[in-house]
């Protein structure tokens, strides 16, 4: 099996290019480096250059023709950049996006796994979301997952790619903290974790839900469509190539059970480190909202898919990859 990643250089999509190799599928990475590394696609057969140039995807299948699905990772997610190049966000993340599908289907690839988000749901009361939530997208980030989006289910009606499109998944908030040994920082650097620091910016907010500190939500599951070696770590890099014999489109929330809020990922801070975290509240970055986390339920009945690390293990993760991540990378 071989599976082309757009944007596979990033921190999603590196993350599942390791959990291919992991599972001996052979990936393919196309990336045009603006903000991955290309340090994180090693043992992975990398081409430099933009999803939404013809040209590029045209060299990538020509020369890895048995690409079997595509998991399309590639794009602009700042929320706060997206408020001040709204153009530039809708250029990369729409236009490209279906410059990239037509061409592959033109090309005869054609099923597609692309992550979209869950800030383009209204969330309820109690701040989560699912697949059937009402579309509410609150910044032009989230604009562009919901018009992209939108524009892939669409395809369904077009008749010149009619039956073309087997499978199209849209997992939202796929977080690759579970993507990893624990005990080792070195996968960190594979799943292109690129920040050098734990720093993070609390806000003050009327809703309980975080919009400072992110929670780094475990990705984990226990069935895989593929058959592929069992694993209990992410699945999507061959969900998509099994999901459904017919054409058609099916989505998919990915995240923990429970969001924290920001004091109590400053107190999981605090408990991994051992130190007092200084914190600084300000208001919401432009475009920011309270937020909201998914149910994850479809996830969980369609894949078995179900977080399982915690928050402490994530952190104590992230910061042991902090203090090598230099070294590592100079390397």
């Amino acid at each position: 099996m071989k599976i082309l990643i757009t944007g596979g250089a990033g921190f999603i999509g590196s993350t599942i290019g390791s959990a291919c190799l992991d599972r001996g599928i052979e990936v393919v990475v196309l990336d045009d480096l603006s903000k991955g590394r290309v340090e994180f696609t090693e043992g992975r057969h990398f081409v430099e250059g933009d999803l939404g140039d013809p040209v590029a995807l045209e060299k990538v299948v020509a020369n890895h023709p048995d690409i079997d699905a595509v998991v399309h990772c590639g794009a602009h997610i700042v929320v706060p950049e997206s408020v001040e190049q709204p153009l530039d966000y809708y250029e990369n993340n729409v236009s490209k996006t279906l410059t990239m599908v037509r061409t592959l289907i033109d090309l005869g690839v054609h099923r597609l796994l692309f992550d979209s988000s869950a800030s383009i749901y209204a969330p309820s009361d109690d701040l989560t979301v699912d697949e059937t939530s009402p579309l509410a997208a609150s910044s032009p980030y989230a604009r562009t997952k919901a018009r992209r989006r939108d524009a892939l289910r669409g395809r369904r009606g077009d008749r010149r790619a009619a039956g073309a499109v087997a499978a199209l998944l849209q997992p939202h908030r796929l977080r690759p903290a579970d993507a990893h040994r624990p005990a080792d920082p070195l996968p960190l650097a594979r799943a292109g974790q690129g920040s050098s620091s734990a720093t993070r910016r609390a806000s003050r907010s009327p809703s309980p839900a975080p919009t400072g500190p992110r929670p780094t939500a475990p990705a984990s599951a226990t069935t895989c469509t593929c058959g592929t070696s069992p694993s209990r770590t992410s699945r999507a890099c061959c969900a998509s190539t099994r999901w459904s014999a017919a054409p058609g489109t099916a989505s998919s929330t990915w995240a923990p059970a429970t969001a924290p809020r920001c004091a109590s990922l400053v107190t999981a801070f605090e408990q991994v480190t051992g130190e007092p975290m200084q914190v600084t509240e300000s208001g919401p970055r432009p475009g920011d909202v309270a937020g909201c986390y998914t149910r994850s339920q479809r996830a969980a009945d369609l894949l078995d898919w179900r977080a399982e690390r915690s928050l402490e293990q994530g952190i104590a993760d992230s910061l042991a990859w902090a203090k090598v991540r230099d070294q590592r990378l100079s390397a």
